[in-house]
């Protein structure tokens, strides 16, 4: 009488195992890396929002006081899921330029930009990030 084989050769085990740890691997890989985009997408949003603050405070003033500011730092927190809040230094700037010739004399135009700069720090060194919101206004 013949006995059948019955149960898994070792190779296949192996292989199995392997192709296991790999995907395994590979998903515990990808949290790290969705944090930092999470982190990133988080920082962007709240320079986009400052930026936008900014402008939106300008155009609220009398057109003839909107004057350029020099570079200015801004510390802000961003909360989490963590316990402790995450610190975000940003710089915000505002440039006022007088748009020659007018295309409405005897009015001015200004041109006001709001900017907002951030360092980024990523795999392999700093990035320095922007973010610029633009409007125009008639004095």
């Amino acid at each position: 009488m013949k006995k059948k084989n019955v149960g898994a050769l070792l190779v296949e085990v192996l292989m199995g195992f392997g192709i296991f740890t790999a995907a395994l691997l590979f998903a515990l890989g990808v949290f790290p890396h969705s944090q930092r985009a999470s982190a990133q997408a988080r920082t962007y949003t709240l320079a986009r929002a400052t930026a936008k603050a900014n402008l939106q405070e300008e155009l609220a003033k009398d057109p003839a006081s909107v004057v350029s500011r020099p570079p200015t730092a801004i510390t802000r927190f961003l909360y989490s899921n963590s316990a402790t809040p995450i610190k975000v230094d940003l710089e915000s700037e505002l440039i006022v330029s007088v748009v020659t010739p007018s295309p409405f004399p005897p009015q001015n135009v200004k041109n006001v930009e709001s900017i907002v700069r951030w360092n980024q720090g990523g795999g392999i060194g700093v990035v320095r990030r922007e973010v610029k919101y633009n409007a125009w206004i008639a004095e």
